[in-house]
């Protein structure tokens, strides 16, 4: 998008000093209607491979494996999903265990903030 923003704006901010085309409303249709055919060959040449694509083998996912994506692809789970645990009936431990902040004392940190999710700090960096 920025490449075509900058393509049509440079029909209307050129400079005659600087690139030898002054701006203008010609220049800026030409920009305009360049831009446009660039968006529409792109569409059109990525709607046909795909389509090609799709003749040989299938592109979209069902509906059963969109419920099970890595399961349906891969054979096995990335995430382990729990169900979410009530905080408002949950106990002050449990929620303070979720909350627990580990130092190893070697300025690497490892901050537990929910029962599916653990974040290790290591100095200038974060690797989740």
């Amino acid at each position: 998008m920025g490449g075509a923003l900058g393509s049509v704006l440079l029909g209307a901010l050129a400079d005659c000093d600087v690139g030898g085309q002054a701006a203008s409303g010609t220049f800026f249709g030409k920009q305009l209607a360049v831009v446009v055919g660039c968006a529409a060959y792109s569409y059109a040449v990525t709607k046909l491979l795909l389509t090609l694509m799709e003749m040989v083998t299938r592109i979209k996912a069902n509906p059963e494996e969109m419920r099970a994506p890595d399961a349906a692809f891969h054979g096995e789970d990335a995430y382990q999903h729990k169900p979410h645990h009530d905080h408002e009936n949950g106990s002050e431990n449990d929620i303070a265990k979720k909350e627990e902040a580990i130092d190893g004392g070697n300025g690497i940190s490892i901050a537990v903030t929910g029962a599916d999710h653990v974040t290790r700090r290591i100095p200038n960096q974060l690797v989740v």
